[in-house]
């Protein structure tokens, strides 16, 4: 073997050797960034008009909307969709 080819081969292995790092490191890096918020989590059940449950994230929740609504207010909106259901 002569000398060129020996030095051919080392940078070969050293570029090999410092992309394998470069690659590891900036996967590492990107883990590390991504934000793991427990509270996007979070979810709140809605009823459709339908009457299918939903569990939506509450971030898309307005903040606005946060009252609770009666029982007697919940069976008036039911029976209102029934009635618009069966008309159409």
């Amino acid at each position: 073997m002569n000398k060129e080819q020996k030095n051919t081969r080392r940078k070969f292995l050293d570029k090999g050797i410092i992309g394998g790092i470069g690659i590891i490191a900036g996967i590492e890096i990107m883990n590390r960034s991504v934000k793991k918020d427990p509270e996007n989590k979070k979810t709140t059940r809605l009823i459709s008009a339908d009457g299918t449950l939903y569990d939506i994230d509450n971030k898309y929740i307005d903040k606005m909307c946060s009252g609770k609504v009666s029982n007697s207010r919940l069976k008036e909106w039911i029976e209102e969709e029934k009635k618009k259901n069966n008309k159409s």
